[in-house]
């Protein structure tokens, strides 16, 4: 995987969210040696407010630490948040195509009775509290409409 350092979007990221990161890094550096302990890494992640699958982890931990030193820089560290945020994009956009199905007056807003069917015909064994449930959490504001906020947090909560 090539990133690159532009001065504009090092590791092609805007600068505002590198600076951040790079402070993040410092933060994480307890004794200001440029290197954090493998060991931390996922209490680092959560810090940042990223929940890593145990497999993540496992791929994240080979990924910064190829040689098992115990530490790992800045650059495998920026090399991480890279890719998760790519990831996380990527995830969103396929969010923003499935929503955008639903939205058929593109009006932003999806009603609870389109998401009801289409989980009726993804799930037929679905009970109707188990769908009331799903519909009431998604439409927080209790408008009957939901918009891609709502959608988003429904499809991608973690139970």
């Amino acid at each position: 995987m090539a990133i690159y350092f532009d001065e504009d979007r090092p590791y092609g990221l805007p600068k505002d969210k590198f600076l951040e990161f790079r402070e993040a890094f410092d933060y994480f550096d307890e004794f200001y040696c440029s290197v954090l302990p493998v060991k931390k890494l996922e209490h680092h992640l959560k810090e940042m407010g990223y929940e890593p699958t145990e497999q993540e982890l496992k791929k994240f931990q080979t990924d910064v630490d190829p040689e098992e030193t115990g530490g790992y820089g800045f650059d495998s560290f920026m090399k991480m948040v890279a890719y998760i945020l790519r990831t996380g994009d990527a995830i969103e956009e396929d969010l923003i195509k499935v929503f955008r199905m639903f939205d058929i007056d593109e009006s932003g807003l999806v009603s609870t009775e389109e998401i009801a069917g289409t989980l009726k015909e993804l799930d037929p064994k679905i009970s109707k509290r188990e769908l009331k449930e799903i519909i009431e959490e998604a439409d927080g504001d209790g408008s009957g409409k939901i918009d891609f906020a709502e959608f988003k947090t429904m499809m991608t909560k973690h139970d």
